[in-house]
């Protein structure tokens, strides 16, 4: 192949090369310090959040959440979300759970469904 007739791929190249849990892969690495952040907060806050752990649970839930969103917003940053965000939504449940103590089961339980419904509800608008 000549030098005239290679084709220069630009900004489609570069997205290629930002996959999802990469080295080069911004949004991966802003979800990561997120994390730490929040991991750090949780502790420092452990005397006064009873029980400390579930509050750090429902966060993490919320950064996936809050990840998988951004990815599915931005083309040149997509990748596959569903096991982030239902992970995020499973943590974001038991540490809910364990912060309101089981005693609201019942309500929690209607939040469940509520969340099926949302999951389904996103799904569907991302096929059409």
């Amino acid at each position: 192949m000549d030098e005239n007739s290679r084709v220069e791929q630009g900004p489609v190249e570069d997205a290629s090369r930002r996959r999802c849990g990469s080295a080069t892969d911004p949004v991966g690495k802003a979800a990561a310090g997120l994390l730490v952040i929040w991991l750090g907060i949780t502790l420092l806050s452990r005397d006064r959040l009873d029980p400390w752990w579930a509050y750090m649970l429902s966060g993490f839930g919320v950064i996936f959440i809050l990840e998988s969103f951004f990815r599915m917003a931005r083309p040149e940053f997509r990748a596959p979300v569903g096991g982030k965000f239902v992970g995020g939504v499973v943590l974001i449940i038991l540490g809910s759970l364990f912060i309101s103590g089981f005693a609201n089961w019942w309500a929690m339980i209607l939040v469940i469904i509520g969340i099926v419904f949302l999951v389904q509800g996103i799904r569907g608008a991302m096929r059409r």
